[in-house]
């Protein structure tokens, strides 16, 4: 299944232009392609960039086309969780979408997740889809009542800014980072997630790793994503001080900003 990064882009106001040149052989071929299929070249090169935008992440958001999954430990106390607890999962795809996700609320949250505690709901499932949860998890080393399953949206809340896209990095341009949060039995759990996206916007790898609350904070805001850092932050008390990290970053700007201000008296010295 393709996955649409953000969904549909929204381009009914048209109040921009974009041009190219190229050579008429170019032309020509294009032209016999976008008369048969699209009627007109400009009909054909609208839906070309935006098929193309939706398979680029210009943005942070959720990718709300169909629904993925992990099969996670039951965890009694988040503390025990390096000594007692397998940590890192594979991120399964559900390959539907599930309707009953609000997608405009799954920004990040600890409510909008489906999860089901396998020993208790495995009725919910169909005896086929049963089965396949069963024996992944029992390859994990779990048993029926020892682990839950998580249905949730992937996103990408933890990719940086560059070259005009957000991913990983610059040299894995289709690699994304996300976060989901939730509470299953008063523990709160922090789950980092790692995926690639093919050319075509189908994810080739997927691995989820679960976080101490002040590992998650620290990734978030060393992510540039202050709004999720202070979201983890109001669920674990006592771990960060968001307010003394914001003035770190307020004068860590300013600095920047005097550096700027110098480079650019520099260059027009060497202009005269």
């Amino acid at each position: 299944m393709v996955y649409k990064i953000f969904g549909e882009l929204n381009d009914d106001k048209k109040d921009a232009n974009l041009s190219l040149r190229v050579s008429k052989e170019t032309r020509n071929l294009f032209e016999q392609h976008a008369k048969g299929k699209y009627g007109d070249n400009a009909t054909a090169l609208k839906d070309i960039l935006l098929r193309y935008m939706e398979t680029i992440a210009y943005k942070r958001g959720t990718i709300n086309s169909n629904a993925m999954y992990i099969i996670v430990p039951k965890i009694k106390k988040m503390e025990n969780i390096v000594r007692d607890y397998k940590t890192q999962f594979v991120i399964h795809d559900t390959n539907q979408p599930l309707e009953y996700f609000p997608p405009n609320e799954l920004k990040y949250s600890v409510s909008p997740f489906d999860i089901y505690d396998y020993g208790k709901d495995y009725l919910n499932f169909d005896e086929y889809g049963s089965q396949i949860l069963f024996h992944q998890a029992a390859a994990m080393g779990y048993g029926e009542n020892d682990f839950i399953v998580v249905f949730f949206y992937l996103n990408n809340l933890l990719d940086i800014f560059n070259e005009g896209i957000y991913s990983i990095g610059p040299n894995n341009p289709n690699g994304h980072m996300g976060f989901i949060m939730f509470e299953f039995q008063d523990v709160v759990y922090h789950v980092i997630l790692t995926y690639v996206l093919d050319d075509d916007g189908v994810m080739t790898m997927g691995n989820a790793e679960i976080k101490y609350g002040l590992e998650a904070y620290k990734f978030a805001k060393n992510k540039d994503n202050l709004e999720l850092a202070k979201f983890i932050d109001s669920y674990n008390p006592n771990t960060s001080n968001i307010e003394q990290d914001i003035t770190a970053l307020k004068n860590k700007r300013e600095d920047l900003e005097r550096q700027i201000q110098e480079i650019n008296a520099q260059i027009k010295k060497l202009k005269k």
